[in-house]
């Protein structure tokens, strides 16, 4: 091999939209706790140090709009005082594990440090001004996380959520181009790269199973990228090294050194001390950070376990150099996604091993080099040229079967709404712009996202319930007197997608 091989990791992460108090709301706090900040912090790190690296960050408009919400990062900080004052109140009553929580305490503090003097409560300006800097690059998903396949019965639906994600990029990037898109569920379509060169973007995510199942042999599999018909650059997922990291039966998450999520003592002391205005609906055990023991059972040790991430990081580094040997491919890449859903509080030492994974990727080898999409794709190279077979990240790739009982429950009133929606003449722009929000919001695959979570499907049915009877109740203004109370309450309740228009649907 003449040319270094690259590793593209992706860390993707969704959590559906939550007004205050919600349980949404709690996973976003966890999200940035256990997740988002602690990357933040090595990325930082690295950057401080001059060493070279290559990361992408996946987040969803959705996402983008609730961590660029005010009220609901100053409500981080409550809750980084909560998780302080239980740890603070374990340490009164539980001396013999004064070390281990001692960590929590400063671990805690230092978030609160972070998230209100550092970044004065704009993560999302923290991410893009670390993104400007060369080494992170930031991409969004689809705008409404709906799964492309199947909603494209509306073609204007389909183009609505490529377009307004694109949008939504441009305004809370403060008006950087966004170079490429993470399909929800990595479910694609033969179709869907056309609306995606449409808006001007260069490269989206597949799953290896678009390229093992193509009518057309793939002989190089997913080491090169493929380039469609159209232009457009198809990075196939290299699904080995994702499960390795958190799916798998033997991936390092499930390490017998590694923090074990709640501590039901703990929990319930953290339930008392909740102050009030943080209670979340639906949410009657109350994680607090602070994890005790360790997946082996034993007392679980920081440092043991850091050592452990070090390990594992040589390892991993180890598989990426043999996968790059074997397959003999000049100029190869591994692209690995890592699914914020699957480690975050599952694997809380996940920044760890990225951390030391990125650095002995600079210092300790040749063969293969941490890179971005753009990075890597900005240098001549040689592509695949092949067509690739619809495909999702579920059941080996193929979505019809899978998602069979989902088309059934969740697009028969979708399809209607949308149905109405599309090609209308509207009246009133403002009330038309909030139906599209609305339309919008209920297309995402939340019922995915509950089920990783062990919540009832009930709960998903009842969101997009009322997210289309809000819809309705625009519609029917267009045709009487339109309530601008109601209208103001409804588009207050729906404060996000704020680039999404009817034109999105109509155009």
């Amino acid at each position: 091999m003449d040319k270094t091989a690259a590793f593209i990791p992706v860390f993707h992460a969704y959590i559906p939209l939550g007004h205050e108090g919600s349980i949404e709301e709690r996973f976003l706090f966890e999200y940035l706790a256990e997740a988002l900040y602690p990357l933040l912090r090595v990325f930082e790190g690295l950057e401080n140090e001059g060493i070279d690296y290559g990361f992408t960050l996946c987040i969803s408009p959705i996402l983008a709009g609730m961590l660029e919400n005010p009220t609901i990062m100053m409500r981080f900080e409550d809750y980084l005082d909560w998780r302080i004052t239980v740890a603070d109140a374990v340490l009164f009553e539980d001396s013999t594990k004064s070390h281990l929580l001692a960590h929590y305490l400063n671990k805690f503090k230092d978030l609160k440090y972070w998230h209100s003097d550092r970044y004065r409560y704009q993560p999302l300006k923290a991410i893009f001004n670390l993104a400007a800097l060369g080494h992170l690059e930031v991409i969004f998903s689809n705008a409404g996380n709906a799964i492309l396949p199947m909603i494209e019965g509306v073609k204007s639906a389909v183009s609505a959520e490529i377009s307004v994600s694109v949008s939504e990029f441009k305004h809370f990037s403060e008006g950087a181009e966004m170079r490429g898109l993470w399909l929800t569920e990595r479910a694609y379509s033969k179709g869907v790269e056309d609306i995606l060169a449409n808006e001007g973007l260069e490269y989206f995510f597949v799953d290896e199973s678009a390229l093992r199942t193509s009518d057309i042999p793939v002989v190089n599999g997913c080491a090169k990228p493929v380039v469609l018909e159209n232009g457009l650059i198809a990075l196939a997922i290299n699904n080995k090294f994702g499960d390795k990291i958190s799916l798998g039966n033997m991936a390092y998450c499930f390490d017998q050194n590694y923090a074990k999520a709640g501590a039901e003592s703990i929990d319930m002391l953290a339930g008392e001390l909740l102050p009030a205005k943080l209670a979340a609906d639906g949410i009657s055990k109350h994680y607090s950070g602070i994890d005790l023991y360790a997946n082996g059972g034993g007392e679980y040790s920081p440092d043991i376990a850091k050592n452990i991430a070090d390990n594992h990081a040589v390892h991993y580094l180890s598989m990426l150099c043999d996968e790059v040997n074997r397959h003999k491919v000049d100029d190869g890449v591994v692209v690995v996604a890592i699914d914020h859903e699957s480690v975050g509080v599952v694997w809380k030492e996940l920044p760890v091993f990225i951390d030391m994974l990125l650095r002995k990727m600079r210092f300790d080898q040749k063969i293969i080099q941490a890179s971005t999409p753009s990075r890597y794709l900005s240098a001549e190279r040689e592509f695949q040229l092949v067509s690739i077979a619809d495909s999702s990240s579920s059941n080996e790739g193929v979505f019809a079967e899978f998602y069979a009982k989902e088309r059934e429950k969740y697009l028969p009133e979708l399809h209607l709404a949308a149905k109405r929606f599309e090609g209308s003449s509207f009246t009133d722009i403002r009330v038309a712009d909030q139906m599209a929000r609305e339309l919008m919001l209920a297309q995402g695959c939340e019922w995915r996202f509950y089920t990783m979570k062990g919540i009832d499907e009930g709960y998903p049915s009842e969101r997009q319930r009322k997210r289309l009877a809000r819809f309705a109740a625009c519609e029917q203004m267009l045709y009487t007197d339109i309530d601008y109370d109601l209208l103001s309450a409804i588009e207050q309740r729906c404060a996000i997608l704020s680039t999404a228009s009817a034109t999105n649907f109509n155009s």
